[in-house]
């Protein structure tokens, strides 16, 4: 998806007395609206702790960026509820200020506002799936490296979470583990 959005760049790049310049500025505009989408898609895909099946340790997970996750994605549904039209606004002012180096109006600021959707789109998901994919495995390595630490087996570990995320360790011995 990314290598399309940016191919989409080559055909105003070519009919522009400056390609570099249009190429500089739709690389630009898309890092930076990835960039920028990306976190709030992470906000969104923070996986919450279960505590469901798990036997009690001297460790408890820090929920602290559960709840921020929270807190900030109810305020930014909310602000962007309340204040709808003040984004759209912004968004076309952002289209039209970046579209002249696209070409003439209203061709120009099309390709920027397409730009610009088209990355939040994938910032979006970027962060989103990089959040719900990834970090359960970390809190689970980091999980099962402070149970090791605080001598509990592996085997009486929640969710036999080792099985889980590791499966080249399957068909290890206990002993070897």
């Amino acid at each position: 998806m990314c290598v399309l959005g940016l191919a989409s760049l080559l055909l105003p790049a070519y009919g522009s007395s400056n390609p570099w310049r249009v190429l500089a500025v739709g690389f630009f505009l898309a890092g930076g609206t990835t960039l920028f989408e990306s976190v709030v898609g992470f906000l969104f895909g923070v996986p919450r702790h279960s505590t469901k099946n798990q036997r009690t340790s001297s460790y408890t997970p820090n929920t602290n960026l559960e709840r921020i996750s929270d807190w900030l994605t109810k305020v930014l549904i909310g602000a962007s509820l309340v204040q709808a039209s003040e984004v759209i606004a912004s968004f076309k002012s952002l289209a039209w200020h970046v579209g002249p180096e696209f070409g003439k109006p209203p061709g120009g600021p099309t390709i920027a506002g397409a730009l610009i959707i088209h990355y939040l789109l994938v910032g979006f998901f970027q962060g989103f799936l990089l959040a719900y994919l990834w970090l359960p495995r970390g809190f689970a390595r980091t999980f099962r490296a402070q149970q090791t630490r605080a001598g509990t087996p592996r085997e009486a570990q929640p969710n036999s979470a080792l099985h889980e995320t590791e499966p080249s360790l399957r068909s290890c011995p206990a002993s070897e583990r």
